[in-house]
C-alpha cells in the first residue's frame, strides 16, 4: 500500500494502492493554486494568548474558525501564543454540542504552526482539545497541543481518566496532519475511527495522513486506530507512553499504536488498509504496535524503529506484513500469536526485519495462501 505525495495544504491527493490487490484510486479533485488566509485577530474574538480565559479563547478561536469560512477564506493563521482551552466533555457525553475543544470545519486549513494549545486543568473522564467531526478535506499544520496530565484531577471523580485526546479525528476523510506535537494528554495523542452516533459506512474515517508528528508523555495511547479505512503513519516520533512518570500512573493499553476496532452486535467497526512506516516508537507500557480483533485486515507496517517497544498480532487480525523494522532492546519482541492469518514477517531475505534479540520473534499464524514469498518466519505452535 502506497500513498502519494500530499501537494496541496487545502487539496488532499491520495493515490492509494492497496497492498493486496495493487488498485490505484484517486481520491480528490485536482490542486488548488492559491489560497486566502485569514490571520486570525484575537482581540476581535476576546482571544486570550497569555494562556488564561479559557472559555472566552476557547468560544472565541471556534467563532473565528467560523467566520473565517463563512467570508471564504480556505487557510486560517493562528498567531504566535499559548492559547488555554476548555475542552469539557459536557453536553451528550462526547461533548459534539458544546463549545468546548476547537471544532474544524470541512474544506479548511489551520495553520497553528506557531501556537501552543493547552487543556485547562479538570477532573473530567475525557476531553477532546482538537475535534474533526464528519467532516472533509482538512488539514492541519504545525501546533503544539498540551494535556493536562500533570494537574489534572483524577480523584473527584472514580474512574479511569483515559478518554482525554488531543486530536479526535472521527467519520472524516481526506485528512493531513503533519508538523504536530502532541503531549500530557491524559489519554491518547490521536484517537481516529467512529463518528459518534454511527458505525456504518458513512461513519468511517478513511483517506487519513498523519506525519511528520511527535506524540510523547501521554497516559494512555499515542495512536488509536478504530472504526477507519486507508490510513498513514509516517515519519512520526511516538515514544513515554503509557507509562508512569512524574508520580502519576500511565493506564492500558499504553501502546504506541493500537489497530483495535471493537465488535457490535449490529456492525462492527472496521480498521483496514493501514500503511505505518519510517517511524521511531520507543519506551511504552505495552507494545509499540498493536493490532488486535478479526475486523483488523491488511494492515502494513515497514522501515520503522522501535526500541523496547514490542509488535503483538493477536484475536483474528489478517493479512498483516511485517517488513524491514528494526528492533532493539529485550522488550522489543515480534509475535503474531495463534489465530491470526496470513502474516508475513521474514527474518532473512530482502524484506528481512532486524532484531537485536532474535529470540523474540514468533510468527503461529495460519497460512492460506495469502502470503506467496518464500522467506516468512514461521515459529512453531505456542
Amino acid at each position: 500500500m502506497k500513498f502519494s505525495t500530499l501537494h496541496s495544504p487545502f487539496s488532499i491527493i491520495l493515490l492509494l494502492i492497496c497492498a493486496s490487490c495493487q488498485t490505484e484510486v484517486p481520491l480528490s479533485e485536482p490542486v488548488k493554486t492559491s489560497a486566502k488566509v485569514y490571520i486570525v485577530n484575537n482581540a476581535e474574538f476576546g482571544i486570550h494568548p497569555d494562556k488564561t480565559n479559557a472559555e472566552a479563547t476557547n468560544a472565541g478561536i471556534n467563532t473565528a474558525i467560523r467566520k473565517a469560512k463563512e467570508e471564504g477564506y480556505e487557510v486560517v493563521k493562528f498567531t504566535k501564543g499559548d492559547y488555554l482551552i476548555s475542552a469539557d466533555r459536557i453536553g451528550d457525553g462526547l461533548g459534539y454540542a458544546n463549545q468546548g475543544g476547537i471544532q474544524v470545519p470541512s474544506f479548511m486549513t489551520l495553520d497553528l504552526t506557531d501556537a501552543t494549545f493547552h487543556v485547562k486543568p479538570n477532573a473530567n473522564t475525557g476531553y477532546m482539545l482538537l475535534r474533526l467531526n464528519m467532516v472533509e478535506d482538512v488539514t492541519i499544520i504545525g501546533g503544539h497541543l498540551v494535556g493536562d496530565r500533570l494537574e489534572h484531577d483524577y480523584e473527584t471523580i472514580q474512574d479511569t481518566h483515559e478518554f482525554g485526546y488531543g486530536l479526535v479525528i472521527s467519520g472524516s476523510k481526506n485528512i493531513l496532519i503533519r508538523d504536530m506535537t502532541i503531549e500530557q494528554m491524559t489519554g491518547d495523542a490521536i484517537a481516529m475511527g467512529a463518528s459518534h452516533g454511527g458505525y456504518d459506512d458513512r461513519h468511517r474515517s478513511r483517506n487519513v495522513r498523519i506525519t511528520n508528528c511527535e506524540m510523547a508523555h501521554n497516559r494512555r495511547q499515542g495512536i488509536s486506530i478504530g472504526h477507519a479505512w486507508y490510513v498513514e503513519i509516517d515519519s512520526c516520533y511516538i515514544h513515554d507512553i503509557g507509562i508512569t512518570e512524574d508520580g502519576i500512573e500511565g493506564t492500558d493499553p499504553g501502546c504506541g499504536i493500537d489497530i483495535e476496532p471493537s465488535g457490535e452486535s449490529d456492525w462492527n467497526e472496521l480498521a483496514s488498509y493501514v500503511n505505518i512506516h519510517h517511524n521511531t516508537i520507543r519506551h511504552t507500557l505495552a507494545e509499540g504496535l498493536c493490532i488486535v480483533n478479526r475486523w483488523s485486515t491488511d494492515i502494513d507496517a515497514s522501515d520503522n524503529l522501535f526500541d523496547d517497544a514490542g509488535i503483538v498480532i493477536n484475536r483474528h487480525p489478517a493479512r498483516i506484513r511485517l517488513v524491514r523494522n528494526t528492533l532493539n532492546g529485550w522488550h522489543s519482541y515480534m509475535v503474531a500469536l495463534k489465530g491470526t492469518i496470513d502474516v508475513y514477517m521474514p527474518m532473512e531475505g530482502p524484506n528481512a526485519n532486524i532484531m537485536e534479540y532474535p529470540v523474540r520473534a514468533g510468527n503461529s499464524s495460519t497460512q492460506t495462501g495469502y502470503i506467496t514469498e518464500t522467506d516468512n518466519y514461521i515459529s512453531p505452535d505456542e
